[in-house]
């Protein structure tokens, strides 16, 4: 298979050596599906079709703002829709899982937690918590598209994809 570098982050901005390897040829890849490949280890990028933000204020969560599907809420915290947060067997297996989300506009969210879900009728979507009083910070972001990196060991990347 051929591959195509994208330049993401990568040497520049880390000043980092990465080790980018050809993923086995047992491993089934879908046609342009991103994958990131650090130290032989692979992580989804997850592209997201909705990226809003949110305050911890009843008017915009729930009757009890305070507290996330995950526990009481973090600093720096994001819900994710109903799809990507439980797995098949209905669980919550991404609660406390370390993200980024880079925007389609280049604007880059660094070291956020996975601690809560959204209201059913979202699909593909993340929602990125901002301070009590950042109301008017979080309407003049709007809503805009980007991707969601799982970045527990994540330090620099390239994305891969794969022809």
């Amino acid at each position: 298979m051929q591959k195509i570098l994208l330049f993401l982050f990568g040497l520049l901005l880390f000043n980092t050596s990465i080790k980018i390897t050809q993923a086995s040829q047992e491993t089934p890849i879908k046609i342009n599906e991103p994958k990131i490949i650090i130290e032989e280890k692979t992580i989804d990028v997850i592209h997201i079709n909705r990226i809003s933000f949110y305050n911890p204020v009843s008017w915009q969560t729930d009757s009890t703002p305070e507290v996330s599907s995950c526990g009481p809420n973090k600093i720096n915290q994001v819900a994710l829709s109903r799809d990507l947060f439980f797995n098949e067997q209905g669980e919550k297996y991404l609660c406390g899982t370390k993200v980024k989300i880079i925007t389609d506009d280049g604007e880059v969210f660094n070291d956020y937690v996975i601690w809560d879900t959204m209201n059913p009728r979202f699909t593909n979507t993340v929602d990125i918590m901002l301070p009590h009083d950042d109301h008017e910070v979080a309407f003049d972001k709007g809503i805009t598209s980007g991707v969601l990196i799982i970045e527990d060991w994540f330090f620099s990347c390239f994305f891969v994809y794969y022809k």
